[in-house]
């Protein structure tokens, strides 16, 4: 089963790193596109090393080959519904540290193309 949960998890950085080269591509001069950075929700569980390398395998030959992605892992934070505490989550547990109340994802599911270097 773990061979399976490999398989998917490089699948999902795969068509991540096909929808960040299609966008770029589409919307500036591609050939001129020195680095992209991308600020990626650690609720997304996106690994970051092999979302760069699918990245690398998918702009190969095209515009963006040579291209550098930084990516920028942003983390889980919340907020609580009962006693409105403020902060960071450690994992996924949408518990309030402080009354163990529901606490609302406010940042942590970002997935977006926040800048790009072109020359």
């Amino acid at each position: 089963m773990r061979r399976g949960r490999i398989y998917l998890q490089r699948m999902h950085e795969l068509s991540l790193a096909e929808s960040i080269v299609e966008i770029v591509t589409e919307r500036t001069d591609a050939a001129r596109v020195r680095r992209i950075r991308v600020e990626v929700g650690r609720a997304l569980s996106v690994v970051p090393e092999a979302l760069r390398f699918c990245f690398e395998v998918v702009a190969r030959g095209g515009p963006l080959q040579g291209a550098e992605i930084e990516i920028e892992e942003v983390p889980i934070s919340g907020r609580c519904r009962s006693c409105e505490w403020e902060g960071f989550l450690e994992g996924f547990l949408p518990l309030c540290p402080r009354c163990a109340g529901g606490v609302e994802m406010v940042s942590g599911k970002e997935l977006r193309i926040s800048e790009v270097e072109v020359v």
